[in-house]
């Protein structure tokens, strides 16, 4: 059987004795680093499959094998979910910024720029980059915050 996915947050924590909100994240996105080196050759496969986002459930398919390659530092996966950034489709686009999202690699920043510049006339789309913004567990920008006032 083959698990691409771990718990949730709120489910882990619903479960846990003490809930340690930080160790939990850490714990899962080291889990999900683990998955995607012992399937990395699954999904390198999957990322050069162009057709896969033909249909939703391909789209679903990409998003979750570019989050867990770079959960486990694969560069290649890092260079796509950056192109898929950028996608026309949302899907690709928010699947793309939200496996970034959980790196400190510096394209991170570069793509949700981009993204806010193309998008930020959108109230809808811009509460997507809003959200990826306040999860981000490593960046707490005051030019986000200045976005927000404008």
């Amino acid at each position: 059987m083959l698990v691409s996915s771990v718990p949730g947050q709120s489910e882990v924590e619903h479960h846990a004795a003490e809930a340690d909100p930080v160790a939990i994240w850490q714990a899962r996105q080291a889990l999900q680093g683990e998955i995607g080196s012992h399937l990395s050759e699954q999904v390198k496969i999957v990322l050069a499959t162009e057709d896969l986002c033909d249909t939703s459930s391909g789209r679903a398919l990409r998003n979750r094998c570019v989050y867990l390659g770079v959960a486990s530092a694969s560069e290649n996966a890092v260079r796509v979910a950056a192109e898929q950034s950028s996608d026309l489709n949302m899907t690709l686009s928010i699947g793309g910024l939200t496996a970034l999202n959980i790196t400190k690699h510096e394209i991170r920043s570069i793509c949700l720029e981009a993204f806010y510049e193309r998008w930020r006339n959108t109230s809808l789309v811009m509460e997507k980059w809003l959200g990826l913004e306040a999860s981000s567990p490593f960046f707490r920008h005051n030019s986000t915050y200045a976005k927000t006032d404008a």
